[in-house]
């Protein structure tokens, strides 16, 4: 009896073992993104001036873990910009003065060690609309990651209540 009882004392500890060890998670290297949500608000200045904002927010998932950079002039997050014209949406970056460009930090609390290096969360954008023509737009955005390696291609969903009333 007392080895029958040290045998289920032994699988038990086995599987309390083999149960508490951390999974490791198994993403590619190449980041993935999703668009999320977006907010459209209103900034109002002393000089009585009012902007119209869009804020985006969006999940990413990198399974080496270098979203971020540490060089202030490395941007690492590309927009491109589609107003609707006539129900169609037209890219109208060759109007812009720039580019919609963005550099997404490395901070530390995203530095992983060990095997599990991958790193998830969400990011929120906000982008000045100085110039609104139209009141629908949209946005396909993409990040680049540390290694120099291209995540998918995102879009928004149409953003409206742009112009004002």
């Amino acid at each position: 009896m007392k080895r029958f009882l040290n045998l289920i004392l032994i699988v038990c500890v086995f599987f309390a073992i083999l149960l508490s060890c951390e999974k490791t998670e198994s993403y590619s290297p190449i980041p993935e993104i999703s668009f999320s949500k977006y907010r459209v608000y209103d900034t109002a200045y002393s000089s009585g001036f009012n902007q119209r904002n869009v804020a985006i927010y969006f999940k990413f998932v990198d399974g080496d873990g270098d979203i971020g950079d540490t060089v202030d002039t490395v941007n690492n997050l590309f927009f491109s910009r589609y107003e609707q014209r006539n129900g169609e949406f037209i890219n109208v970056d060759s109007l812009l003065v720039d580019s919609i460009r963005y550099r997404i930090p490395f901070a530390e609390i995203m530095r992983r060690e060990g095997q599990n290096k991958t790193i998830k969360g969400t990011i929120k954008i906000d982008i000045s609309e100085l110039v609104i023509n139209y009141d629908t737009i949209k946005y396909d955005f993409y990040i680049m990651d540390r290694a120099g390696n291209k995540s998918n291609v995102a879009s928004t969903t149409p953003i409206t209540g742009l112009k004002k009333q």
